[in-house]
């Protein structure tokens, strides 16, 4: 299944904890039975899906990623700005982007999404120099996800719990200053203070089911902030229930924003994850911006003119 197709498939073997792997043998079944021609290249080391993206671009007309949010991740990174529409087979852990995608369930179900689903232009976030999907993180949850990384004998939402119990007795607050641009340019607000973390949501989910940002759309042209305040261990733990709600704002303890444009400068380097990958530079001042309609993506929603 290799050379002559017009969709590349990319699998991440290693996504969702090897559940990838083991779902190989009914993928090449089900690309084998669908109407379409697809390549499939396996990855092997971290970076490889984005180095496939790139040299599919003008080769296929799609690259598929069969993984989780981080396998999305690299591909964006070639994807993004071009005519190569982005699928995915959600086979990783979280699997966050797909709440958007309006994918069926089951495997041969959303392979035949592949080739009979529609085409819709999402936007991107990008922070410095690299594309984002779903959420950038900066300060406590960037220093959770890394916790996250270490537990190997967890996995999905217990693991993020216990990152988080694990994280909230060893990292304080951060003093930024933050500059906010809206639409056409115009100022939205400035900032400086204390923060526990910044959330910035291209979408409304992230971790396998927080929902920091839950006005977030792929499709608005604009970016959601969410200002986590200074907030003491006990608190958070009797509000962490509401993350999962989408509620969290609703408290003293946390603010909402919507922004095109946004500068970070803090003191000291803060930790980031973007899309749950970790992001070291080392850098004192980010910007991040969205990036209007930056994505093709193959989506299970039918455009409106079409019935049901």
């Amino acid at each position: 299944m290799n050379g002559d197709g017009d969709i590349l498939v990319i699998a991440n073997p290693a996504a969702g904890g090897g559940r990838c792997a083991r779902e190989l043998p009914r993928l090449r079944q089900a690309l084998e039975q669908a109407d379409g021609k697809f390549d499939l290249r396996l990855t092997c080391k971290p970076g490889d899906a984005e180095a496939m993206a790139r040299e599919a671009v003008g080769k296929y007309s799609a690259v598929v990623l069969a993984g989780g949010d981080g396998t999305i991740y690299e591909a964006v990174q070639g994807l993004a700005g071009t005519d190569t529409a982005l699928g995915v087979i959600p086979l990783g852990t979280g699997n966050d982007f797909i709440k958007v995608m309006d994918l069926p369930k089951g495997l041969e179900a959303q392979v035949e999404v592949l080739t009979k689903g529609s085409i819709r232009n999402f936007d991107l976030g990008r922070i410095n120099d690299r594309y984002f999907a779903n959420v950038v993180g900066l300060g406590f949850d960037a220093t959770v996800n890394r916790a996250h990384y270490d537990i190997t004998w967890l996995s999905g939402i217990p693991s993020y719990i216990l990152a988080i119990l694990k994280t909230m007795f060893r990292y304080g607050p951060q003093h930024v200053d933050v500059e906010l641009t809206g639409l056409e340019g115009r100022a939205c607000g400035s900032f400086s203070e204390d923060v526990q973390m910044l959330t910035i949501g291209n979408s409304h989910s992230c971790g396998g089911g927080f929902i920091f940002t839950p006005g977030a759309s792929v499709e608005d042209g604009e970016l959601d902030l969410n200002i986590l305040h200074p907030i003491g261990n006990l608190q958070l733990m009797w509000h962490l229930p509401k993350v999962f709600m989408g509620t969290l704002q609703q408290t003293r303890y946390a603010t909402l924003r919507r922004f095109c444009r946004m500068k970070v400068r803090s003191r000291v380097p803060l930790p980031v994850h973007i899309d749950g990958e970790v992001y070291d530079t080392g850098r004192l001042v980010h910007e991040i911006e969205v990036v209007p309609g930056a994505l093709r993506v193959i989506t299970g929603r039918k455009p409106d003119n079409q019935p049901a």
